[in-house]
């Protein structure tokens, strides 16, 4: 889930206004200096496009995830004076349910105001799993602007994020319970034992010997003693048919659980060819790019945007007039002999822009058009001439009448013999 949705990072494209270009390079430079930088963490260890992987692999183990900016002083040396920190749902003071705070409805550790919007965010100051002799364990409120809260809203009404593995929870514990099972099993049928029995003409020692007597252990290669008129039955382990079936089918419902394919799950592309796996993996894509669009971007970079641009504004940068657009990492290609010529084609019948056509791939359209302007620069000053250069295509566009024949008076195309 965390490298489909974000792999190396989702990045904004900088949208600038006409006469407004400086600005935005200079806005630019300072969101690159900061977010892909240890900078933008308040640990100091992560850039931003690392905290965007561990905020949706949160959501999907926890089912939720909190971001909370905090505000530095100019004087830290930060390109601009804030920094991102996440937390676990646990952070959430479960305890402040069903009371009131100022007029406000508390729930679930989310205060609302009487109208429904999130006002404050009842907070440990550490996690409480981590809670040390003589540290407070009170909770305190943050402000709702201060929090960016990602979860998968399945219902109307629902305030706090469910671990997307809970369906299938029951069929991971059986599966685990039954692995083990089949494990001891194994172990015992590989046990092979020897037993040596006394005749009764004392070579051995005395039969009434008691830990001669006790077989209470297996152990392969063991020789095990036995005591005069004693005996011992094993019982071979019973056979276990359909091994394989149940696994499979278990591990369908816990992929079916979270959302991805049973072949991203277990890594078994056995009897998977182009179509199917094809197909797989466009439905599986679909559900990638709702988390990205909800997940990551929505709940968490557009907060991110907003804290950053009032940041900046302190430090003097101009932001009027820029906006940004987030563009996904690049979508690996199953065949690309048969999806590049697709996608050209969508793209000159004019289904697809250019530069969505671009994005998809995870490439910034203004980056690549400005690469592609500064190569044909390069080939005009030294004079070469490549098969790529598109000025110099050598593809030739359909005849159209009027322009490849000769009209005659009347304005029709005369017929060939």
């Amino acid at each position: 889930i965390e490298s489909n949705t974000v792999g190396t990072g989702i990045r904004p494209q900088f949208i600038v206004e006409e006469g407004r270009e400086k600005a935005g390079e200079m806005l630019q430079k300072v969101w690159r200096d900061w977010a892909e930088s240890p900078a933008c963490d308040s640990e100091g260890c992560s850039s931003l496009y690392d905290l965007q992987g561990l905020f949706i692999r949160s959501v999907a183990e926890s089912g939720e995830c909190l971001a909370r900016v905090r505000r530095r002083r100019s004087a830290d040396g930060l390109p601009v004076p804030i920094q991102i920190q996440l937390m676990e749902g646990d952070h959430l003071d479960d305890y402040q349910d069903g009371k009131k705070h100022g007029g406000n409805d508390l729930k679930q550790g989310i205060e609302f105001t009487p109208f429904g919007k999130r006002e404050n965010y009842w907070l440990y100051p550490e996690h409480p799993g981590e809670q040390r002799l003589f540290k407070s364990t009170q909770s305190r409120p943050v402000p709702a602007a201060d929090i960016a809260h990602g979860f998968r809203v399945d219902r109307p009404g629902q305030i706090r994020g469910v671990a997307w593995g809970a369906p299938a929870l029951i069929s991971m514990k059986d599966l685990g319970d039954y692995e083990d099972h089949q494990l001891i099993r194994q172990k015992v049928a590989a046990c092979i034992m020897a037993f040596e029995r006394d005749m009764g003409d004392g070579s051995m020692g005395d039969p009434s010997d008691a830990e001669a007597d006790q077989i209470d252990w297996l152990e392969p290669g063991a020789i095990a003693q036995l005591g005069s008129g004693r005996d011992i039955t094993l019982v071979a382990p019973p056979g276990t048919p359909g091994y394989g079936e149940y696994v499979s089918v278990s591990l369908h419902r816990i992929a079916m659980a979270y959302g991805v394919t049973y072949e991203s799950l277990t890594g078994d592309l056995k009897g998977v060819n182009f179509s199917s796996g094809r197909m797989g993996w466009i439905e599986m894509h679909r559900n990638v790019r709702l988390w990205q669009r909800r997940l990551v971007i929505n709940a968490f970079l557009q907060r991110v945007w907003g804290w950053f641009v009032e940041a900046a504004e302190l430090m003097g940068y101009s932001t009027k007039g820029i906006r940004v657009a987030w563009t996904p990492p690049r979508r690996e290609m199953i065949d690309p002999t048969k999806e590049v010529p697709a996608l050209k084609d969508a793209v000159r019948s004019g289904f697809l822009s250019l530069s969505d056509a671009l994005r998809e791939q995870g490439r910034d359209p203004r980056e690549v058009m400005e690469s592609i302007k500064a190569d044909y620069a390069m080939l005009d000053e030294l004079g070469i001439k490549v098969e790529t250069d598109g000025r110099t295509s050598t593809s030739t566009p359909p005849p159209v009448a009027g322009k490849d024949e000769k009209e005659d008076d009347e304005g029709e195309v005369p017929e060939k013999d």
